[in-house]
This record gives C-alpha cells, structure tokens and sequence, in this order.
C-alpha cells in the first residue's frame, strides 16, 4: 500500500510546535480500533512496522492506549503470582505442613487452563478483566482443595483408606464446591 492511497500529498504549513518525547522530536501517528480488540489491532501494526526498513536515525514505538494494555498486563501477571505465593504460605501456616499446600497448589494449572480454554471456546480475549478473574479462580481452586483434604483427612482419621477416603470426599463435596 502506497501513501498516496490512504493520504493526500501536498505542500502546506508545518506544525507550530515540535512535539519531544525523551528528547527526540516525534510525530505521531493514531488510530481508534473498531471492530476489534486493541491488542490484535496492535499486533497488526507490530508485524507491518517490522516490515519496513526505515532510515539510520529514524525509529517507531506504540504508546498510548497499547502501552498502558501491556503496562496492566505485566502488572496483573505479577499480582496472578504473587496471590499464588501468598496462597500457599498461607495454606502452609493453615495445616502446618509443606506437603498439603503443595498438593492443593498443583490444581492451580489445571484451573489456569480450564479457564483459558474457556476462553478460547467462547471466542473472548484476554483482557485485563479475564486476568482479574484468573486470580479469583486461583483463589477458587485453593478453597475447593481445602474442601476435599479436609473432608478426606476427617474421613481418614475416621480409619477409611486413603484411596476411598478420596473418592467418598470428592462425591461428598462435589456439590458444595459446585454450588
């Protein structure tokens, strides 16, 4: 695609200021995105600036809205890890064991992908709203894991064996865990 097709070229008057960022003059180029999401939208225009080859001296950068999406997500990715830090020191202080936690931790990933191919399924993005319940979904998990090992540590210390203590507690509270 050529300037031409999307501009009109001519001669005119040019700005009356310069706008700087750190200290180099900039010119900035925005768009709004209908239609589709902000981070698609700024994936395309990624690929297409890599494309071009531009002169010594000259350099792009997405800023604005795109910016601060990629800001929110790092930041949101930190607070996603650390509520799994402070769920299991907090599981850890509960039962007084490393081992338990640990247990309970595992069924993070697998609630972290269910939630993600839940995504997927419905045709939604992940957004700075499916981060935020990504996190409550790890907290989720941690409670329903609770649920079942104390249910089946209560079943075990009744003289049931492990294996069947399991499965009575996952048919027991399955329904409390749904609700």
């Amino acid at each position: 695609m050529t300037l031409g097709q999307v501009a009109t070229i001519g001669y005119g008057v040019g700005p009356v200021s310069i706008q700087r960022v750190d200290r180099n003059r900039t010119m900035t180029i925005s768009g709004t995105a209908t239609g589709r999401s902000l981070g698609d939208v700024a994936s395309d225009v990624t690929k297409a600036m890599r494309q071009l080859s531009l002169p010594a001296g000259y350099s792009w950068s997405i800023r604005g809205g795109v910016q601060q999406l990629n800001n929110s997500f790092a930041t949101l990715g930190q607070a996603l890890i650390l509520s799994v830090v402070l769920e299991y020191m907090l599981l850890v202080a509960l039962y007084e064991s490393w081992f338990y936690p640990i247990v309970l931790i595992l069924g993070v990933p697998l609630g972290i992908v269910g939630a993600l191919w839940a995504l997927y399924i419905t045709h939604n993005t992940l957004n700075i709203f499916s981060i935020i319940g990504l996190i409550m979904a790890v907290g989720l998990v941690a409670k329903t894991g609770i649920l079942l090992v104390d249910y089946t540590n209560t079943l075990r210390k009744r003289g049931m064996p492990r294996t069947e203590a399991i499965q009575e507690a996952v048919r027991i509270r399955l329904r409390p865990i749904l609700m």
